[in-house]
């Protein structure tokens, strides 16, 4: 389906949008590119009596699971939870060929920050658990067109009550971290997120089809885990013989990655556990998600940078032989339970030179060091995203040693001789 030189006048001047039905379903975008753009969409004939195919979701396993602070397929797919997905529909074959403003003409914003919302049992006339709603919980029904393209992005936006866990633990979604501000729609031609044309926070580009993160900025009392996912459907795609009304099929991607720290006692008789830091982490980035899900122009900055830390001062946590410490492990006990019991640090991905700022300070009653990097020479050079990455601390005959793992490919020990 093709504009004309008419058509696209008539969209150009008209200030208002409306909704007809021809036989069929035909829907018109609530959610445009232009204010005065007005786009009718053909909706996939009716038939055998059943009404238009619904748009709806089905999500994939993370990269990584097994973590509180990770989401999984399982403790997300839980009633109330909601995804926020936006839906760029083209109909134009090469519109990447299309330059500037001339390319709005053949985009329409179909979903424009739609929220699923996963529902137990599913849904009469639906093919999953995640549908959409309205902001007064009653249904929102989008439906599958005839032609054109559809290029969806979804990411991780509310959780009903939070994300329990077997400990009862809440999780902080990235709708608690927002809070009043809404994600924000902007057509540029630009894709550097330092360009003015981007505020900090989420903007979602619907010419470019990318969602724009600013300056967003991670610390250790607000920690929430940012899993995304694109998806593309060709209607019309004379190569595909599967049903085009299918689910969106969304492989969940972790923005960030994971960092733990463990201390292991490794001396005969109890020890103290007094602190441990580590500071020198770059805790605000920017990043692109383009509409195919792949990462650019990621970019971060450590001088906002705060540490992350547990010290129990004076008092100390006794260490008995042989047992170990999960260090950020429910280190904030209120409501917000920001690390929870696998006291993974969700940060922002580290390049080689990045990494290499961060060090870590370690102090118990048998031994203390300070600035022990992070950086492991052929071993952990960088922190990427969707990787987990446990550091484990061992005290043994006066001496700090620890191991670095990137579950599940690493695991060295490195000897301290201070």
């Amino acid at each position: 389906m093709k504009y004309g030189k008419r058509q696209t006048e008539a969209r150009r001047q008209c200030p208002w949008i409306s909704r007809k039905f021809f036989g069929s379903v035909l829907i018109i975008l609530t959610g445009l590119v232009s204010s005065c753009q007005k786009t009718d969409i053909a909706v996939t004939d009716p038939s055998a009596g059943e009404g238009p195919a619904l748009i709806s979701f089905s999500l994939g396993s993370p990269t990584f699971t097994g973590s509180k602070a990770a989401l999984t397929p399982e403790n997300f797919a839980k009633a109330g939870n909601k995804i926020k997905v936006y839906d760029r529909y083209t109909t134009h074959e090469n519109l990447e060929s299309v330059t500037g403003s001339d390319r709005d003409q053949y985009i329409d914003l179909y979903i424009n920050g739609g929220e699923a919302v996963y529902r137990d049992p599913i849904s009469a006339g639906s093919a999953s658990h995640w549908n959409f709603t309205d902001a007064d919980g009653s249904a929102k029904d989008y439906y599958w067109t005839a032609t054109g393209t559809h290029h969806f992005t979804a990411f991780t936006w509310e959780y009903s009550n939070g994300v329990k866990t077997e400990d009862g633990e809440k999780m902080i979604s990235l709708k608690d971290c927002v809070g009043d501000r809404d994600i924000k729609v902007k057509s540029s031609d630009e894709t550097d997120p330092a360009s003015p044309d981007y505020e900090t926070g989420i903007t979602y580009n619907p010419r470019l089809g990318s969602v724009i993160i600013k300056d967003w900025e991670l610390m250790q009392s607000k920690q929430f885990d940012f899993c995304y996912a694109t998806h593309t459907r060709e209607m019309d795609d004379p190569d595909d013989t599967r049903d085009p009304h299918r689910s969106v099929e969304l492989q969940m991607k972790h923005l960030f990655a994971a960092v733990q720290f463990r201390v292991v006692n490794l001396m005969p008789t109890s020890i103290t556990f007094n602190s441990l830091s580590v500071s020198g982490m770059y805790n605000s980035g920017s990043v692109v998600i383009d509409k195919d899900g792949n990462l650019s122009h990621l970019s971060t900055d450590n001088s906002s940078s705060r540490s992350f830390a547990v010290d129990f001062g004076n008092i100390g946590y006794t260490l008995q032989s042989g047992k170990s410490y999960n260090v950020f492990a429910n280190c904030f006990n209120d409501t917000n339970n920001s690390i929870g019991t696998d006291g993974c640090i969700l940060i922002w991905p580290h390049s080689g030179d990045e990494l290499k700022t961060v060090t870590m300070d370690v102090s118990t009653s048998e031994k203390t060091e300070n600035g022990i990097s992070l950086f492991i020479k052929n071993q952990v050079e960088r922190w990427e995203a969707g990787r987990k990455y446990i550091y484990t601390i061992n005290i043994a005959d006066n001496k700090i040693s620890f191991s670095a793992e990137v579950v599940p490919w690493i695991n060295d020990d490195i000897i301290l001789e201070n």
